[in-house]
C-alpha cells in the first residue's frame, strides 16, 4: 500500500486510486482465500464525479462538529464539478502533490492495522485515499477562491478536516461503514 501511494512517478490522484484498487483487489483475495495480488498497472479514478459524491454524501452524514464544517461540506458538494476540473492546474500551481500523499501515507498508518481485527481492509484504505481527496478538494477549492494558498490555509483545512474525521470514533466508523 505505501509503495502505490508513494510512487512518484506517477500524479498523486492517480497513486490515491492505485492503491484503493490495490486494496480492493487484496480484500477480494482475502474473502475468496486466495493469493495476494500485486500492485495494479490499471485501476479505475476515484476521482470521478460519481466518486466524489460519495465522499462527500458520506462526510455530510457524520455528526458535524461545528457550522464551519457543514459550510464548507455544502460548498464543496455545489462546487464540486468545477473542483474537479481545476485539480490539476491546482496541483501544478502550488507543487503540492507530496502533501496529499503524507495525509494519506498518515491515515494509512493510522488506520490500517485495525483491518487485522476486522477484515476491513478496503474500508480502511479508502479511509485514506478519501481523507487525502477531501483535503486537497478543501484546499483547491480555497485557493480557486482567492487565487492563493498559503501554509496556513492548508494547515486550517486539514485541521478542519481532522476533527471532524479523525478524532471523532463514531465518525470514522461511519466512514469505514459506507465502504465495507
Amino acid at each position: 500500500m505505501f509503495a502505490a501511494l508513494q510512487d512518484r512517478r506517477l500524479p498523486v490522484a492517480e497513486r490515491l486510486s492505485r492503491c484503493a484498487e490495490f486494496a480492493w483487489q487484496i480484500q477480494e483475495a482475502l474473502e475468496l482465500e486466495q493469493p495476494l495480488p500485486g500492485v495494479p498497472q490499471e485501476y479505475p479514478d476515484i476521482f470521478t464525479p460519481e466518486e466524489v459524491s460519495r465522499l462527500l454524501d458520506t462526510l455530510s452524514a457524520m455528526e458535524s462538529i461545528n457550522q464551519e464544517w457543514a459550510d464548507t461540506l455544502e460548498r464543496l458538494t455545489q462546487r464540486q464539478e468545477e473542483l474537479l476540473e481545476a485539480l490539476p492546474e491546482f496541483l501544478g500551481e502550488t507543487g503540492g502533490e507530496w502533501r496529499y500523499e503524507h495525509i494519506a501515507v498518515y491515515f494509512l498508518y493510522r488506520h490500517f492495522t485495525d483491518c487485522l481485527s476486522d477484515g476491513a481492509v478496503y474500508a480502511r484504505t479508502m479511509v485514506a485515499c478519501c481523507s487525502a481527496a477531501a483535503v486537497m478538494l478543501m484546499d483547491c477549492m480555497r485557493w480557486k477562491d482567492s487565487g492563493a494558498l498559503s501554509e496556513w490555509d492548508r494547515i486550517l483545512d486539514l485541521k478542519l478536516y481532522s476533527k471532524q474525521v479523525e478524532y471523532s470514533e463514531e465518525n470514522t466508523a461511519e466512514f469505514i461503514a459506507e465502504y465495507d
